[in-house]
């Protein structure tokens, strides 16, 4: 049986598993480097080390929201006098 979408460029499974902004991404850091696989090499670890640095900023962004939410969430006030029976 034939698949439906056979043509559809942004299917990954048809393409052996890479997705079209990957294969976007890594011919602008070819034609970038002027086709030398030295400069291509340092212009991809540059990327990858850029988004490794975003990725880190934003796991202790959302860790130090998460600190914040769970001080606020721990105090309660403790009814006293007259009213510590009533619900």
């Amino acid at each position: 049986m034939a698949k439906d979408n056979k043509h559809n460029a942004h299917d990954p499974s048809i393409r052996g598993g890479s997705r079209k902004h990957e294969m976007d991404r890594k011919k602008r850091l070819y034609q970038l480097s002027g086709g030398r696989p030295a400069r291509y090499k340092k212009l991809l670890e540059a990327e990858e080390a850029l988004e490794a640095e975003e990725l880190e900023a934003l796991k202790k962004e959302v860790a130090d929201k998460a600190k914040a939410k769970a001080k606020k969430s721990s105090s309660k006030k403790k009814s006293s006098g007259k009213n510590a029976g009533k619900a």
